[in-house]
């Protein structure tokens, strides 16, 4: 727990909560008192919340406005 702390910056208080709540990947012992956590989806989470620059927004809803659709959404 300490060493995701570390990983992620967050308090091992916020850890403990996101790990009761499921919003955050780990595994857990066979007894059930211990977390596990693999460093990989660990890093793949903390990168799965990116956040768009203006120019990315800026650029969609330009595209929007000339075309009419959103970037990468298909019409059905």
């Amino acid at each position: 727990m300490q060493d995701v702390a570390l990983l992620t910056g967050l308090s091992m208080s916020c850890l403990y909560k996101k790990t009761n709540k499921k919003e955050i990947p780990f595994w857990k012992s066979e007894g059930g008192k211990i977390n596990y956590f693999s460093k990989e989806e660990i890093e793949n989470w903390c990168l799965s919340h990116r956040i768009k620059t203006n120019e990315e927004i800026e650029s969609e809803a330009v595209t929007y406005t000339v075309t009419g659709k959103r970037k990468g959404v298909q019409n059905v």
